[in-house]
């Protein structure tokens, strides 16, 4: 097909002019021609149960497929947690009871660190969502 065209003075429209071979990009009218569509990603949750330590540790590893998080705090004290740094002093405090949930809009994709707020083996539940194909 070439897209040298004609205009048409009349409404301005171009108007390719076909050289052989191939179709002009209209779908086959043959009912035995399917055509593929991208599979639907899935969404795959997973969790686990998980506990504070004295140092800093990777409790949610980075992933770039991460659609969902949520962490829920199921202790008797704080636990910190520092989204791409292991430092204390700029995590986030997740209070007794409390939990974060990303679900929509902005979901953290990088490594998060965990530390204890004064109680060694705090327990928290992380649930992680990802896309797959």
């Amino acid at each position: 097909m070439s897209y040298e065209s004609d205009l048409d003075l009349d409404d301005h429209t171009a108007r390719p002019r076909s050289r052989g071979g191939f179709s002009h990009g209209i779908a086959s009218s043959n009912p035995k021609v399917q055509h593929r569509k991208r599979p639907k990603p899935r969404q795959v949750f997973t969790s686990a149960n998980k506990a504070t330590t004295a140092d800093a540790y990777v409790c949610v590893a980075a992933n770039p497929n991460r659609i969902y998080l949520m962490i829920q705090n199921k202790g008797a004290a704080s636990v910190f947690l520092g989204f791409g740094n292991a430092s204390i002093e700029n995590a986030v405090e997740l209070k007794v009871g409390t939990q974060y949930d990303f679900s929509s809009g902005i979901v953290p994709q990088n490594d998060i660190y965990c530390i204890s707020g004064g109680v060694i083996g705090t327990p928290f539940v992380v649930v992680e969502g990802n896309e797959q194909y």
